[in-house]
């Protein structure tokens, strides 16, 4: 410290100052007026054809930039202030001084001959990196036009652009994380969030979308432009992949998924027919996407990656290795084709409620298959490999199945031929499951002489065909390229199906043979093996009132309902109230949609899925409680357009403690049943006030409260949330989001820029 004010003494009585100059990659030393530098000024140096100034307490200025940092002991530098007079700005990345090495710095360029080599000064090691914008740093700028700030830097304080009114343009990285918190020389900053432009101003924020200066500048009100799409197409071996900035990519067909951070994989999560580029009724899951999570952060950086020719050495690929629960459910899809190798998930009702479904090939490489993945797709024919375990599941649940390893001697000339690697199953379901031999292009099976019950279905011809698992394919898999040269058989269309023998089943124990009956002007689907029914419609006499029961006796026998099929109720004007019995499940697609005059509906406590637009358009709906704790999907669009709808409560509270004697209060909190609430599943229930979610929601879908713009309480109890889409919250201008206190910072993240109004916060509960 005297060492710097005698140096300071010294340099004030000067009227000249050494410089070093870097020029042809060496120093020369030369000499400089007083006069063309500021007064305090201890030191002056010309680098890369900028003028820094060193003025003592490790604070650095740019000359020709005219802005002025303040080095820190943690090897970063802040911005502390900016000449009024300057027009623009390009906040850096880095400065080519250090803390450490400051005094050097100071004794060294005041020192004849200059003994210090570049590298000593201006290599990468010695460099500072910019990472805060103090409080105030460019107030009353009034000139200051443009400002650019480069991928680094991390805050931007209180006030730091206020006064500056000609100010059109701020440019803001996607390394910023924090902007308008009172942050000082020595703090890092405080809780209370201020504004960085004066009220009112024109300037706007350039930014990516999805980053955290959008949400701020939402938050505020601010202006914003985009520095880059919301998600970017890519065209890979002549197919169009659509990368969105959450890092899931779709393919051609509208099929979706997540790419893994940390590994090679990827698990299809969602199918919107709306995405696809092309109408298709039949789909192919891939064994692997051209595409890795790696990959796509290049990409939507904007690294220049040449995909056009797909070159392998380029661009590894995600093995998709699981399907989530119900990501088809309700297509109109009439085929799915699973390749081999990649898939080893199927979730729950993954192709349920499917009613045009005809085909699911299901490939040995699949091990693990969730509950009901065909429920309500009773026209679906599960194409499989003898012993595998979609065989085995199969005939467990009763599905129809036809084997891909009975083929006919002769195999049609358009059958896709299998890669020689992939012709043994990586996965063995068990013990005796078929040899690689017999996993061959597939061909028609001739009936099989007696070695199963033939199930009776029209007969067809024996030239319908049906794809190998695994398609040729040695650049990257071509996701639409199978419907176009395989085909599986429809249920219509297919050679006599063979499921394994029984000895006491009859042939109306089989799902298409199911019985319908009908009371009281209910029909119910009857399934005498399970001993369960559905109901599958409801005649136009109903009353205003109607109550499905619990269990149902026909012809002296008792059988549980447990589902109220797609449409049952739909588009019925006279029904005004519904209590559903308790043993019922599954609400299908459309089941109570256009139900204009439903006013009550009393859910059942055990129910697990409601399904795709079951009560969309029922617009005197005014309450919705599901007190389940088994409840799994809220499907899309299934309350879209309940315009009286005011309070939602989704899900059983839990008890989380228990009542202590000094009368401690009991805790809740979430279930233990993972929701999923779908895209557009309130939207534009314009009256809804409080929503209250105690199920362990995991993920709110695109549009989910879209235009709810009168929400102003949604209570969260979940701790396992991991997605909020896009536009999820779109047109919510005022509303408090309650969450645990334990994910307030990970939720406030996960919240930000979802499409709502800048009094939306997010709290403690």
């Amino acid at each position: 410290m005297r060492r710097r004010k005698k140096m300071l003494k010294k340099m004030l009585s000067a009227v000249l100052a050494a410089a070093i100059v870097l020029t042809s990659g060496a120093f020369q030393a030369s000499t400089v007026k007083a006069e063309g530098a500021r007064a305090s000024a201890q030191a002056q140096v010309s680098i890369g054809g900028s003028v820094w100034e060193l003025y003592g307490n490790y604070f650095v200025r740019n000359e020709t930039q005219k802005i002025s940092f303040i080095l820190q002991n943690d090897g970063t530098a802040r911005v502390s202030q900016a000449d009024t007079d300057i027009t623009e700005c390009t906040v850096p990345a880095s400065i080519p001084f250090t803390y450490a090495k400051y005094d050097s710095y100071i004794s060294d360029i005041n020192s004849a001959p200059v003994t210090p080599s570049p590298e000593d000064y201006f290599n990468d090691s010695n460099k500072s990196t910019v990472t805060i914008i103090l409080n105030g740093a460019f107030k009353q700028c009034t000139s200051l036009e443009t400002v650019k700030i480069e991928e680094g830097v991390l805050k931007i304080g209180k006030e730091a652009f206020t006064g500056c009114t000609a100010l059109r343009s701020l440019y803001v990285p996607n390394s910023v994380v924090s902007m308008g918190y009172d942050i000082d020389e020595t703090s890092t900053g405080s809780t209370m969030i201020y504004d960085i432009f004066d009220s009112g101003s024109s300037s706007t924020i350039y930014c990516s979308k999805g980053s955290f200066a959008e949400t701020y500048a939402q938050l505020r009100n601010y202006k914003v432009s985009y520095t880059e799409p919301e998600a970017k197409t890519v065209t890979i071996a002549g197919k169009k992949w659509m990368i969105n900035t959450d890092y899931t990519v779709i393919d051609e067909q509208g099929v979706k998924y997540q790419l893994n951070e940390h590994d090679t994989t990827a698990k299809v999560t969602c199918y919107d027919k709306s995405s696809a580029t092309s109408a298709v009724n039949t789909c192919t899951v891939p064994k692997s996407v051209p595409l890795t999570y790696a990959v796509c952060k290049d990409i939507l950086e904007g690294k220049n990656l040449d995909l056009s020719s797909a070159d392998s050495s380029l661009l590894a690929s995600a093995t998709v290795a699981e399907i989530e629960e119900r990501v088809f459910q309700g297509s109109d899809l009439e085929k799915v084709i699973i390749e081999a190798d990649g898939v080893k998930k199927i979730g729950d009702g993954a192709f349920a409620d499917c009613a045009a479904l005809k085909a699911v090939q299901i490939p040995n490489t699949v091990s693990d298959i969730g509950s009901g993945i065909l429920d309500g797709s009773s026209d679906c024919t599960v194409y499989c490999w003898k012993s595998s375990v979609a065989d085995a599941y199969a005939q467990k649940l009763g599905y129809k199945i036809q084997y891909m390893d009975e083929a006919a001697t002769e195999s049609p000339s358009t059958a896709p031929t299998e890669p020689a690697d992939t012709a043994a199953p990586s996965v063995s379901p068990s013990a005796t499951a078929a040899p690689a031999a017999t996993q061959r292009p597939y061909s028609p099976p001739v009936a099989p002489a007696a070695t199963a019950r033939p199930v009776p279905v029209t007969p067809s011809p024996a030239a319908t065909q049906t794809p190998s698992a695994t398609p040729n394919n040695t650049v990257t898999p071509a996701v639409t390229d199978a419907p176009n040269n395989t085909e599986i058989p429809s249920a219509t269309d297919a050679p006599d199906q063979t499921v394994p023998p029984s000895a006491t089943a009859e042939p109306t124990d089989e799902p298409d043979q199911q019985k319908v009956v009908e009371k009281k002007s209910l029909a119910y689907q009857l399934d005498e093996k399970d001993k369960t029914a559905s109901i599958k419609k409801v005649e136009e006499k109903i009353k205003i009132r109607v109550t499905v029961p619990s269990t149902v006796k026909v012809n002296g026998v008792k059988y549980s309902v447990v589902k109220i099929e797609a449409k049952a109720f739909a588009g019925n004007k006279k029904l005004q109230s519904v209590t559903i019995g308790k043993n019922v499940t599954d609400i299908g697609t459309g089941a109570f949609k256009g139900c204009t005059k439903l006013k009550v509906v009393k859910f059942p406590s055990n129910l697990s899925v409601v399904g795709k637009n079951s009560f969309e358009g029922c617009k005197n709906l005014k309450k919705v409680t599901i007190s389940s704790s088994s409840l799994k999907k809220i499907g899309e669009s299934a309350f879209k357009g309940c315009k009286k709808l005011k309070k939602v409560v989704i899900g059983k509270k839990v008890k989380k403690g228990t009542l202590a004697a000094s009368g401690q209060k009991i805790r809740y909190g979430a279930g233990s049943v993972k929701l999923d609430i779908s895209a557009s599943a309130f939207e534009n229930c314009v009256s809804l006030k409080q929503m209250v979610i105690n199920s362990l929601v995991r993920r709110i879908g695109n549009s989910a409260l879209k235009n709810c713009r009168s929400l102003r309480s949604l209570i969260v109890n979940s701790k396992i949330l991991k997605e909020v889409a896009k536009r999820a919250l779109k047109g919510v201008s005022n509303c408090k989001i309650s969450v645990p206190g334990i994910k307030l910072k990970p939720y406030s993240v996960l919240f930000k820029n979802k499409g709502q109004g800048k009094k939306v916060i997010v709290a403690k509960i």
